[in-house]
């Protein structure tokens, strides 16, 4: 990549496993530029810039999350920091590359669910931590294993914390409970890599009460996202004009429901989202370098139940983007 098209802002390493928090948004808050949003410890979103929301797109290895945390403060986002590999903040023209409301910047947790390098050994990762605060603590680890041409890769996480304190007493239900787990495999080799993954994440979090707001006692929240890839990352040598050629095909079945203090179910929300998307990253084109071309599709089949007035909504959208850069 080039200095402009590079991410702006990256975590890695050493790095990221110091600043872990219980959600991405606190993984990233201390960046600079960077914020959160919150009602609650557990529906964190980030705030790029002063900007959040729909204007400013969160991606899990480059692809959607199926999730509703742009809608609303009380929903979270479907990813768990403590499996993730790096992430990368990205803002300017590339953004362009992600999504065409990114006026914000993108966010994209790079998980690696499908591998695209072949190991020779077993390797793997193992995280733990613990809070006071919150009497809470989470551990997470991560595996690649060697099949042959094939990689297989396994990662899983828990996390618990209590209700938070705060000087003026005990923040009641702000309790979290969360499992992730993913399996993927990938085929390797000199041209590419081609494989796929199977994810969940299932997440119960309490809001604080809020008696303007119609909750005097709060509200408990139980989620859980369902989420299927298929990538193939292609060099192929017979097209000497073509660098790389990305296809991704996603599919994220996402469910919440909102219960009351009762144990009542006040709202239920269903959205079903799948996208497909081609990149392709050519030689250079007379004065343009890196330059990135590819179409990318989106299917959205939302409905909603219980205290909504929001009606049942099907989508369609499509885009085609090109980026290049043009040396002064």
């Amino acid at each position: 990549r080039s200095a402009l098209e590079a991410p702006a802002q990256v975590m890695e390493g050493g790095r990221l496993r110091q600043s872990l928090g219980r959600t991405i948004a606190e993984t990233i808050a201390l960046e600079p530029g960077l914020s959160q949003r919150s009602m609650g410890p557990a529906p964190a979103r980030p705030v790029l810039r002063g900007l959040g929301g729909d204007r400013l797109l969160v991606l899990e290895d480059g692809g959607r999350t199926g999730d509703l945390s742009a809608t609303s403060s009380d929903h979270a986002v479907a990813i768990e920091p403590l499996t993730t590999e790096r992430v990368e903040i990205v803002r300017g023209p590339e953004a362009i590359l992600f999504g065409g409301n990114t006026l914000g910047g993108v966010i994209d947790v790079v998980r690696g669910a499908v591998p695209t390098e072949r190991v020779d050994d077993v390797v793997g990762s193992f995280a733990w931590q613990a809070e006071t605060v919150n009497m809470g603590g989470g551990g997470g680890m991560d595996v690649s294993l060697p099949a042959g041409p094939l990689t297989i890769r396994l990662d899983g996480s828990l996390r618990r914390s209590d209700d938070t304190g705060t000087p003026a007493g005990t923040l009641v239900n702000t309790d979290l409970m969360t499992d992730n787990g993913a399996v993927g495999t990938g085929f390797v080799r000199s041209w590419g890599s081609v494989g796929g993954a199977y994810s969940l994440y299932d997440s119960d979090y309490g809001i604080p009460p809020d008696p303007e707001g119609g909750h005097p006692s709060g509200v408990d929240i139980r989620l859980d996202r369902r989420h299927q890839e298929l990538r193939a990352d292609l060099h192929p040598a017979r097209w000497p004009w073509l660098q790389s050629l990305d296809l991704t095909y996603t599919h994220n079945r996402f469910f919440q429901e909102e219960i009351e203090a009762s144990g009542a179910i006040g709202l239920e929300f269903g959205v079903l989202t799948t996208n497909a998307e081609a990149r392709a990253r050519l030689v250079p084109v007379g004065p343009l370098q890196n330059v990135t071309g590819g179409v990318w599709t989106e299917r959205r089949d939302y409905k909603t139940s219980g205290l909504s007035f929001t009606p049942d909504t099907r989508e369609t959208a499509a885009a085609a983007f090109v980026y290049g850069e043009w040396p002064a």
